[in-house]
């Protein structure tokens, strides 16, 4: 069941705007994306849907920081890579890395792995 929901949020309140990636099912090649703010205490979505575009969603995403973030530092852009891992979802992270770097299933569950084990930045 979707469902609308509003809130207010100051400037102060958010701390990054990001691009949230899902894989499409029928092709986990083109990852699908929406944009989301983030409070520090938790993510707020913009759209309950998710489309096939990152790089449409990194300049949305570079808007809403240059509105925001006027008088602040801006955020560092998150790898959608590290994103994933830090989410859990291991399998998604795999296949990402696999279709961004063109590597083989061995070498980027390996490289996954080590963003698992790594100390968060």
């Amino acid at each position: 069941m979707l469902r609308l929901t509003r809130m207010q949020l100051g400037f102060d309140d958010i701390i990054d705007a990001r691009v949230e990636t899902e894989p499409m099912p029928d092709d986990p090649a083109a990852p699908s994306c929406r944009l989301g703010l983030m409070t520090k205490s938790a993510a707020v979505p913009l759209t309950t849907g998710y489309e096939p575009s990152r790089e449409r969603y990194e300049a949305m995403r570079e808007a809403v920081l240059d509105a925001i973030f006027v008088d602040r530092r801006r955020p560092a852009a998150a790898d959608p890579i590290h994103m994933l891992v830090k989410e859990g979802r291991i399998i998604d992270a795999v296949s990402m890395l696999r279709v961004r770097e063109g590597i083989d299933l061995k070498t980027a569950r390996e490289r996954v792995k080590a963003l698992q084990n790594a100390p968060d930045p």
